[in-house]
């Protein structure tokens, strides 16, 4: 509220989710020309992850260098110059004036001053594609090799997954019964490693075993009513179970409405649920004591590389509240 365009910062704000590291990295950069040739190093650079991991090693910076000229240098200076206050368009100021020397002649913007210029102009970029944008993303990768920390771009959320990107419910088993079942989505909770598979470090090949939920009084009624045989894929626990009442939750409908968080349209227990209890190994009837405990310790070193990517950032995990998270409940595996 206290910009002067505050209006037009919160409706971007609202309008847009903000993607995270790991997605920057992976984006796969427009091999085109007009400078841009010296950032994919003529076509051998792929993506953002190659360009930032190449252009960190002296040499072939310096190889990089000694292809520069008035004719291609704009995204290479841009690059070395990071976020700078005041930079005029490159069309109105000549590409060959964008020299090194006219960005050190601007002043640096602070990591505040780049959140807030990230949300009021959103970047054009395309599910995983960096074709417009090409300025700021340039900018990043030089703050990532300069030791930096990444701050997040905004998207326009209905650009996030498309392309080659592909939405991280991808990972989850077994939706697509429940949807064919007809039952209401609102109605029910995933839970336990579910929400691992989400995050896309399930040590299961990224895939849940079964599918646990939890149902709403309502959609527990319905099924006891209408009798009806749910699939062996389909693990409902019991009313009220005991590994739900923790952090106020009194009972499976306070699960399902108050203590879910929406991804992707379906309602996931908060994932604090789960890591309070992550580290906690048993046998089980398909594996042995030993295996499940390498399959957990897999899991939460998934979750540490999470943590420290904080891929939490990123959409559609930025709405999960750090509480929600619950990362300070999780314990080494026993």
């Amino acid at each position: 509220m206290a910009q002067s365009n505050y209006q037009n910062f919160v409706r971007n704000l609202l309008a847009t989710a903000p993607i995270n590291l790991e997605y920057f990295l992976d984006m796969e950069l427009q091999h085109g020309s007009g400078g841009k040739e010296i950032i994919h190093n003529d076509k051998k650079i792929k993506t953002v992850r190659e360009a930032t991991e190449y252009f960190s090693d002296e040499k072939t910076k310096k190889e990089a260098e000694d292809k520069l000229n008035d004719k291609n240098h704009q995204y290479w200076n841009c690059m070395w110059a990071e976020f700078r206050k005041n930079v005029e368009g490159h069309h109105e100021k000549g590409w060959e004036n964008m020299t090194k020397e006219y960005y050190d002649s601007l002043e640096l913007m602070t990591d505040e001053e780049i959140q807030v210029a990230l949300v009021n102009d959103p970047v054009n970029f395309f599910g995983g594609f960096l074709k417009h944008g090409y300025h700021r993303a340039v900018s990043m990768i030089g703050r990532l090799i300069n030791g930096k920390e990444y701050i997040p771009f905004y998207m326009p959320k209905e650009e996030v997954f498309k392309g080659n990107v592909e939405n991280p419910l991808r990972h989850i088993n077994y939706l697509e019964i429940m949807d064919v079942m007809g039952f209401p989505k609102e109605e029910y909770a995933i839970c336990n490693s579910s929400i691992l598979a989400v995050m896309g470090v399930d040590a299961r090949k990224n895939k849940n075993g079964d599918l646990d939920l939890v149902f709403s009084s309502k959609l527990r009624k319905q099924i006891e009513d209408e009798n009806i045989e749910l699939p062996k894929e389909i693990h409902p626990f019991g009313k009220d179970s005991g590994k739900f009442r923790f952090f106020g939750c009194e009972d499976d409908d306070d699960l399902v409405y108050n203590y879910s968080v929406n991804i992707g349209g379906y309602n996931f227990a908060e994932p604090r649920f789960y890591f309070s209890r992550m580290h906690m190994v048993k046998p089980s009837a398909h594996r042995s004591l030993e295996e499940n405990r390498k399959i957990k310790q897999e899991g939460k070193d998934g979750v540490d590389k999470f943590i420290e990517m904080k891929s939490y950032e990123g959409y559609p995990f930025h709405l999960i509240t750090q509480e929600q998270w619950g990362f300070d409940l999780i314990q080494e595996v026993e």
